[in-house]
């Protein structure tokens, strides 16, 4: 039983791993990134967006004002671009980006993100982290349980071989002048 639960607990810590680490990719990979003078079409389903901003490796990063930030829904109506008020980090290829704007997407549409400044650093938009983590928090939490489950079937696996292999009784010393058969 101890090696089946320790079986189950790899296997589902395993799958919440691939699932988790493929989405965060998917997510570090899926924002558009914007240009000055070079309009984004782009479907966003609704959500807090984050605008991110690279930073040169001295953590140098450029500050966008909100008006530099043109969102636009499919009727033309102006969405409310304001400055990202949780300070959000990301790092992509090694390059640190830090949160600069954001703003609200409050159904599934088609926007226009056209960006008027060239900050002379990357610039891409996607969902705000704080609402992708809470996304992964049941598989989070699945994969933590299946961690508790796998450790606890490894230990007690361990001591039920200890046990059972006798490895785990107090040796004697054998007395000075007698063999280790007791003969003396």
């Amino acid at each position: 039983m101890l090696v089946l639960a320790a079986a189950a607990g790899l296997a589902g810590l395993i799958a919440c791993a691939i699932l988790i680490v493929s989405r965060v990719d998917a997510y570090n990979t899926s924002g558009p990134y914007l240009r000055a003078g070079h309009p984004v079409r782009v479907l966003l389903a609704p959500d807090d967006y984050v605008v991110f901003v690279g930073c040169t490796e001295s953590i140098d990063c450029p500050r966008l004002a909100p008006s530099v930030l043109s969102v636009t829904d499919a009727s033309g109506a102006a969405l409310d671009v304001f400055p990202d008020p949780s300070n959000d980090r990301l790092s992509e290829a090694a390059q640190p980006f830090r949160g600069e704007l954001s703003f609200v997407v409050p159904r599934r549409e088609e926007a226009e993100l056209a960006l008027s400044a060239y900050p002379g650093q990357p610039v891409f938009v996607v969902p705000s982290p704080g609402e992708e983590a809470r996304a992964l928090s049941g598989w989070i939490a699945l994969a933590g349980l299946s961690l508790v489950v796998l450790i606890a079937a490894m230990t007690g696996t361990v001591l039920l071989l200890t046990w059972r292999l006798g490895l785990g009784k107090p040796v004697r010393a054998v007395p000075p002048g007698q063999d280790v058969l007791g003969a003396a």
